[in-house]
């Protein structure tokens, strides 16, 4: 009761919940339930809907990122490849560089080695002056040398007479000496001509040896110099090598240095300019005091004097400050012009700077890899050269050795040959029945090949991607290994025909005894020897020559490196680019990246609602997928079960089936032979056993030798394997022709840059059948020989058979004499028993009677131990091919297994490669972005500074041109004070006197004008008489006449009259002379404010 209340009050909960939702949605209580379901219907579409569609952007995201990370896995394979050959290629530099280093060292070596010999020399000779010297200095003091002493014996010989040149030259000598000398001869004479000649000979002989010395120099030089030139090309590879890295370095090195030099140039100019803004600013806090000072002064005498006067100079103070505050802005933008040009500057130089560091990474990376290769190409090729050589060593020994085996006498070999040949014709009989089980064989192994090709295709496919620029280096190296397992096939080739000629020779000696009578047919074999082993020379010639072509193979292999170094090259240059595509593809994939997280931002407000259903979903899918697989794969693992018991279970049926027949022969033959030993009694029955059991000894006997009939049919097919294993070595001389025709095809294709890759395509389909071929002839080799093994088995377990069957022969003759005296003891009981026979004739009826039948049953027995002898035959021969499938499958089967997981294994690797390289290109995009970040802020904060910085000087240029208009208005307020002072004296000085009107004497009125006790009283009536009248004249004049005033005086002011006040002309002239003679002080006190500013 309580669970069904529990359920009730859940289930009112949820109509009330769900009245409440239908509510909100607008439906009316009282609806009806066709509404409410119609209602509940179309939320459910929508939602459905709604999840489709999502599901279906998910999955087009997902597959857009798969193909994404599918194309980044590849450039990244690639770029992977072209850094291997790079590595290689800068390896095989290096090791290049090393190797003329050490020559070169070894080349100053001996130079210096000769310098010491020649130093010694010249030492001996008493030349110590020359040691230091040049040697072709050193050849031309002893050519002057030579010189002297060859004019000296010319001028001894001039001297001598006519009759004495045919005598010996040291007379000759003497005479001239006597004669150049003017002496008669004496003793001390001939003494110094003694000395003389020693001292010639001796400087011939030194001369003589110098000029040896000189030739084996010149000779050393020559060959020093042929060397040199010989190794000219890769010494000036090596230094333009070393030049370019130099010159990189260099160039670096300059480059950073520059970059640092304007580095320190704007730091220093950033120094500057905030020094001079400091200044600035300490100026404008000195101005804006000093203005302040001026302004209060300014302000004061305005209101004491002339307030009315004030509004022309603010005008002109205002232009002044507008002038100075356009002065200062278009310097201000000129600073930030050359600010922003700097800015631009350190990020070229910057960029330039990554750029170079990275292309130097680069470069020391292709050095690397290009060395590495160079070493790896030049050690493979020694250790296939040292290979070859030794296979040439072990050929010729080999060659040598069949020669000598050869010349020795082989008597009567002719009969070996033809018993030779009428066996092999019996294997070829018994070959061609094996032949068709191989072939039946093989076309299974085809089937079962066909099955693992289609599943390999797939692979390939995937393959070829990576290997398209892989292909190009390996060309050469797949031709040399080619090449070498064809040697190493002959070799085998080669072996094995030793090991045939040796049995033969073996069979030879052992004949020799045996057939001394036939000596007339020796002459015809060795007539035929000396024809087989001329064909013998000819195969060996054969072989030479197919080596020779080899090592022609290995020179153009090496021409083809040579080649593949430009080639690689190309592939730097190439590689160059595809760096810049990939740096292309990353920016496309940095915006594919950015579009894809707008997107993302985008959706995140609609798919915000979906993200619990859709987690929901994909937690089920996993769980149902991970599942399926579980089940799957145990689905499969039980149908091969199943498959393989039901196998097993026909097998045991068919086997049990089989049994269960021979045991019912068994059972018929013992009733039947029970039957006949209670019938047949006695010594007969006896005799007729034991004669049955010599028969069936025979028969024994006869299948022991069937048995080695079929033992000596296998070993005839085995010669037909043999034979047909030098066919298929024939196959792959035919191969070598073959791959020395695509060698020149391979040559015509390098001619022709253009055509490449095209041929290059053919040539992999060439390369891949003839790996198929190859292929193909190893397991028909490896089956022949596990064949071969499985006959050498079976030859011993004969063979033992054989012995036990002896000892049984033995063991049988010993019974047989046993039986013999049992039957001499059973004939003289017989005698006795004749008598008593006689009387039992009818008796002996019935007894031949049960023989006939005997002979009968024992016939049927013959017959069924026959079916039952072919029956166990077949059986065994079944089993014996189907053990042979089975190792065969299970080995395939092996093969497979391990070239999968290797292939696994290499896939995985490859995967944990790239996820690294992801990582870090992750790491680094984040490193860079937050670099960039950081550099983003820094600017920002930059710019704020510029601005506030900008700010603070239009705040002081207001400041500046607020006060400079003030300045200008106070100046001229100053100089108006100062017109309107002169103007108003030199009224006063010419303004016509009472006292002269009525009549006075100038006199007078000079006297009136000096300086007295009444005339300064008179002076000031006069100025104040006169104010009164410019102001009743002010009072009077109506405003246009005011207008007038103040514009005649800033006419005044500007030496001008107007054309209504004549009288007062001469007054304003005189004022403006003032004027201008004030006007200087003016323009000196603008310039002195301009240089204080």
């Amino acid at each position: 009761m309580m669970e069904w209340s529990m359920e009730a009050a859940t289930t009112f909960e949820e109509l009330a919940d769900l009245e409440m939702r239908l509510l909100q949605d607008g439906l009316r209580p009282n609806a009806e339930p066709v509404e409410r379901l119609l209602h509940l219907w179309r939320l459910c579409l929508r939602t459905e809907g709604s999840m489709n569609a999502a599901r279906l952007e998910v999955k087009a995201l997902q597959e857009a990122h798969d193909r994404e990370n599918m194309e980044v896995q590849k450039k990244l394979d690639q770029v992977r490849v072209l850094i291997a050959k790079q590595n290689s290629f800068n390896v095989k530099l290096e090791e290049e560089n090393q190797q003329l280093h050490a020559q070169l060292k070894q080349l100053h070596l001996d130079k210096e080695a000769e310098k010491m010999e020649v130093a010694e020399l010249l030492d001996q000779g008493g030349l110590c002056e020359i040691i230091l010297s040049s040697p072709s200095e050193q050849v031309a003091y002893l050519l002057v040398e030579r010189a002297s002493l060859l004019e000296r014996l010319q001028a001894l010989d001039v001297e001598k007479s006519p009759s004495l040149m045919a005598a010996d030259p040291a007379a000759v000598f003497k005479d001239g000496m006597d004669k150049s000398s003017g002496v008669e001869p004496s003793e001390d004479c001939g003494a110094e001509r003694l000395n003389l000649e020693r001292d010639l000979d001796e400087a011939s002989r030194r001369l003589s040896m110098a000029h040896k010395e000189i030739r084996r120099l010149t000779d050393e030089l020559e060959s020093a110099h042929m060397t040199q030139k010989a190794y000219e090309t890769k010494l000036q590879e090596v230094e333009f090598l070393k030049q370019e890295v130099e010159r990189l370095r260099l160039y670096d090195v300059s480059e950073l240095q520059k970059a640092r030099e304007l580095n320190e140039r704007l730091d220093n100019e950033m120094r500057i300019l905030r020094e001079q803004v400091r200044s600035v600013d300490n100026e404008r806090m000195l101005l804006l005091a000093l203005l302040d000072k001026k302004m209060m002064e300014g302000a004061e005498a305005e209101d004491e004097e002339h307030p009315l006067i004030s509004l022309p100079k603010v005008e002109k103070v205002e232009i002044s400050v507008q002038a100075v505050d356009d002065d200062m802005e278009s310097v201000h933008e000129r600073c930030l012009k050359d600010l922003k040009e700097k800015d631009v500057e350190l990020r070229r130089l910057q960029t330039c700077t990554q750029q170079l560091q990275k292309e130097l990474s680069q470069l020391q990376l292709q050095r690397d890899q290009a060395q590495q290769l160079l070493g790896e190409q030049e050690q493979n090729h020694r250790s296939t050269v040292e290979d070859l050589k030794k296979e040439l060593e072990f050929l010729e020994s080999m060659v040598k050795h069949a020669q000598v085996e050869n010349q020795n006498p082989l008597i009567d070999d002719y009969k070996v040959l033809t018993k030779a040949e009428s066996v092999l014709q019996q294997k070829d009989e018994q070959c061609a029945e094996m032949l068709e089980i191989l072939h039946h064989n093989m076309a299974l192994l085809n089937t079962a090949e066909a099955d693992v090709l289609s599943g390999k295709e797939k692979i390939t496919e995937l393959e070829k991607l990576n290997a398209e620029l892989d292909h190009k280096n390996q060309q050469v190296l797949a031709e040399l290994q080619e090449a070498l397992a064809r040697v190493s096939e002959l070799e085998r080739n080669c072996e094995s025909k030793s090991a045939e000629l040796q049995k033969l020779l073996e069979k030879s000696r052992e004949l020799q005894l045996h057939l001394d009578t036939e000596q007339n047919m020796h002459h015809q074999s060795q007539q035929d020897q000396e024809s087989l082993l001329q064909q013998k020379a000819e195969e060996c010639a054969e072989m030479r020559g197919t080596l020779e072509n080899i090592s022609g193979l290995l020179h153009t292999a090496e021409t083809e490196v040579l080649s593949e170094k430009e080639k690689i090259t190309e592939l730097e240059k190439l590689n160059a680019e595809l760096d810049h595509k990939n740096q292309q593809v990353f920016a496309e994939l940095q915006e594919a990246l950015a579009r894809v997280y707008k997107l993302e931002n985008n959706r995140e407000s609609q798919s915000a609602e979906l993200q619990k259903i859709q987690e929901k979903s994909r937690e089920l899918q996993h769980h149902l997928d991970t599942k399926q697989n579980m089940h799957h794969q145990g689905q499969q693992e039980l149908d091969e079960l199943h498959m393989e018991l039901k196998l097993e279970k026909d097998r045991v049926f068919a086997k049990e089936k089989e049994l269960q027949e021979l045991q019912k022969q068994l059972q018929q033959t013992t009733i039947d032979f029970e039957k006949l030993q209670k019938d047949a009694k006695g010594w007969s029955d006896a005799l007729h056993n034991q004669q049955g059991e010599v028969d069936d000894f025979m028969e024994q006997r006869r299948l022991w030798l069937q048995r080695e009939g079929e033992l000596q049919q296998a070993v005839e097919t085995l010669g037909k394997l043999e034979d047909t294993h030098n066919k298929s070595a024939e196959q792959l001389l035919e191969l070598q022709g073959e791959v020395r025709n695509l060698a020149l095809e391979l040559e015509l294709v390098r001619a022709e840059n253009e055509q490449l890759k095209n041929e290059a395509k053919d040539m992999d389909v060439d390369l891949a059948t003839l790996r198929a071929q190859a292929q193909e002839a190893e397991k028909q080799r490896q089956l022949w020989l596990y064949c071969k093994k499985k006959m050498e088995q079976q030859i011993k377990a004969l063979q033992d058979k054989q012995a036990s069957m002896t000892l049984s022969e033995k063991d049988f003759q010993c019974q047989v004499l046993d039986l013999k005296a049992k039957l001499a003891a059973t004939q003289m009981n017989e005698q006795t028993t004749k008598l008593e026979l006689q009387s039992y004739l009818g008796e002996h009826d019935q007894l031949l009677a049960s023989q006939n039948e005997v002979l009968v049953l024992k016939e049927e027995l013959k017959k069924l131990l026959d079916e039952k002898a072919k029956v166990l035959n077949k059986y065994n021969e079944k089993k014996e091919h189907f053990m042979d499938k089975f190792c065969a499958a299970k080995l395939f089967y092996t093969k497979e297994m391990l070239w999968r997981d290797d292939k696994i294994q290499e896939l995985q690797r490859n995967c944990d490669f790239l996820t690294k390289q992801v990582g870090k290109v992750k790491e680094t995009t984040m490193k860079m972005d937050e670099v960039n970040s950081k550099l983003l802020k820094e600017n920002h904060e930059f710019q704020c500074e510029l601005l506030k910085e900008k700010e603070d000087q239009n705040e002081t240029l207001n400041i500046l041109k607020k006060y400079k208009l003030r300045i200008e208005h106070l100046e001229k307020m100053n100089k108006m004070m100062e017109n309107e002072q002169l103007w108003n004296h030199s009224q006063i000085t010419r303004y016509p006197f009472p006292h002269a009107a009525l009549g006075k004497s100038p006199s007078a009125t000079n006297q009136s004008a000096l300086p007295g006790g009444d005339t300064k009283r008179d002076l000031l009536d006069m100025i104040q008489n006169t104010q009164t009248t410019i102001q009743s004249e002010y009072q009077d004049v109506s405003p246009a006449q005011s207008l007038t005033h103040r514009h005649t005086y800033e006419i005044g002011y500007l030496n001008l009259t107007p054309p209504f006040s004549p009288p007062r002309r001469q007054m304003q002239a005189e004022s403006s002379r003032v004027g201008s003679e004030e006007v200087p002080q003016a323009d000196r006190r603008s310039c002195l404010t301009e240089r204080f500013l």
